[in-house]
């Protein structure tokens, strides 16, 4: 059974494992059936050093969320010239209790802002079902929609393939039975990053000026741009869990294009999941994975019941590992909505060349 800690604002948060021996931050946090999410924007500091960056992005997601005790789940960026024992430490100052830490995942890309070193988004829970700010959107309790990164070529432009790409996302929305005014955060995982604000400027026109919560990671990818959402499901979604090939795509043994859940639940976040330092990358995905379903036992989960992977990979060898195993793990009529991303780095690096990151679910009876 989860290991239970203290009230948070009224909130009872689950941590399933002690904190990261490497990070010091959760491996995974588990938030009970009931509650709502809030996902933020990407948000940036104006300059300092990575330290006073680090404070200082936090303090604007703090403002954000109501508190940066409601965080569950932190997800950075930091560019690649950073140490990243700076980062860390900055983040555990901000973040004193090692108990009420969040699951971290930290990876390396290029940052948006010029001067900025960090960019961070986060989710975490909301006491009264209402979002945090303007750079945030709303997850309403016992439904939830995971859609894999769909990339579509268009033109071959940056421009054309995200203005493809977001209309491709919307059709697969409607097929079940969402729509865009319930996504609550998109994912870009595009290039080069000195192009950010084209993908901001197509999805403003696209969605009417409407800010939906947005993160931006740069990729090495052949493609110029994938998107991935999380999405409020709609009146008419069958309870449980189901893993949803739309019209016109292919499906894939070892993911799925979407993945909807609808009932009442728990919610794991794990935190960016990496093999121990000193392993041959050919060998980093097999610890991965026994870390996660250790994870997923501590929390009355399993494989089966994965709404969401993103791997991020930054070695050919390490992803070959990863391509290796997941045929080997997953059942093939339900593996999680996924995105795979190839970067410069994911934190702690020190030879690490892939990492896992995960949301799992567990059903709860009424």
């Amino acid at each position: 059974m989860p290991t239970m800690i203290p009230m948070i604002l009224g909130l009872t948060l689950a941590a399933s494992l002690p904190p990261d021996p490497v990070t010091g931050f959760a491996q995974a946090r588990v938030v009970p059936a009931g509650v709502s999410f809030i996902y933020t924007d990407q948000v940036f500091p104006d300059g300092g050093t990575v330290s006073g960056q680090t404070k200082e992005a936090l303090q604007r997601l703090s403002q954000i969320v109501g508190g940066l005790d409601r965080i569950i789940k932190l997800h950075g960026i930091v560019a690649p010239e950073v140490d990243e024992n700076q980062v860390l430490d900055a983040l555990k100052k901000s973040f004193p209790e090692p108990q009420n830490r969040p699951a971290l995942t930290l990876v390396r890309s290029r940052v948006e802002r010029a001067g900025a070193m960090v960019g961070f988004d986060a989710v975490a829970v909301s006491q009264d079902g209402k979002m945090g700010s303007s750079q945030s959107a709303t997850l309403p309790p016992n439904g939830r929609i995971d859609i894999a990164g769909q990339a579509e070529k268009a033109d071959g432009t940056l421009k054309g393939c995200t203005r493809a790409t977001l209309e491709s996302l919307e059709k697969t929305l409607k097929g079940l039975g969402s729509d865009r005014s319930r996504i609550v955060q998109l994912k870009a995982f595009f290039k080069p990053m000195s192009e950010a604000a084209t993908v901001r400027r197509v999805m403003r026109e696209y969605f009417s000026g409407r800010e939906v919560p947005l993160v931006l990671v740069e990729w090495d990818m052949a493609l110029p741009i994938e998107i991935e959402l999380v999405a409020a499901t709609g009146p008419e979604t069958l309870g449980g869990m189901r893993f949803v090939t739309p019209p016109g795509m292919t499906s894939s043994p070892v993911f799925s294009r979407t993945a909807v859940t609808q009932g009442r639940f728990e919610t794991t976040y794990t935190a960016g999941l990496t093999a121990p330092a000193g392993t041959d990358p050919k060998e980093q995905a097999k610890p991965i994975f026994t870390q996660l379903k250790s994870i997923l036992a501590s929390t009355g989960s399993d494989m089966g019941h994965l709404s969401k992977a993103t791997y991020y990979v930054s070695n050919p060898d390490a992803n070959k590992s990863l391509d290796t195993i997941r045929p080997t793990i997953y059942d093939p009529k339900r593996p999680p909505s996924a995105s795979k991303a190839g970067v410069s780095g994911v934190i702690p690096g020190t030879g690490r060349g892939v990492m896992v990151d995960m949301i799992a679910i567990r059903i709860m009876p009424f």
